[in-house]
């Protein structure tokens, strides 16, 4: 009986410390882009953050080439991040070089946007060539 009682007062504290305890933060995916593009793509807004937050930005991007004109892709994302500072992330894949991958991708980058400030994106394709780029990004916020 005695043991009974021991067992059961070391399950209840138990299970009281665990109550007490906070949740661990999760990633949660504000938005997620996958685009298969030939042309380059404007200032594009991806979302407009509406409270302070961190945040995570990660992306790949592959090419393949019609020939061997194109220079280059580039795909930049801009914030102003909660200090007032415009910031960037880049991505860039090199064509015309026999050592070169025709993909790269970017090391998440954790960032804190300034609310209410769009979030950005555009590419830039430089050269004579019409190939085609596939372009995937994800950001997501701590919670």
């Amino acid at each position: 009986m005695q043991n009974t009682a021991i067992c059961l007062i070391v399950i209840l504290g138990s299970w009281v410390a665990a109550l007490g305890q906070s949740p661990v933060p999760q990633w949660k995916v504000v938005q997620a882009v996958s685009m298969l593009q030939s042309t380059p793509i404007p200032t594009t807004t991806i979302f407009t953050p509406t409270q302070p937050g961190t945040y995570r930005l990660s992306g790949y991007m592959s090419l393949k080439p019609d020939n061997n004109e194109t220079e280059l892709v580039n795909a930049e994302f801009l914030w102003t991040d909660a200090s007032h500072h415009v910031a960037s992330g880049t991505m860039q894949v090199p064509v015309g070089c026999s050592d070169c991958p025709l993909w790269t991708s970017m090391v998440p980058i954790m960032f804190k946007p300034l609310p209410g400030v769009p979030v950005n994106f555009y590419t830039t394709v430089t050269g004579v060539g019409t190939g085609q780029y596939d372009l995937v990004f994800t950001i997501e916020q701590l919670e």
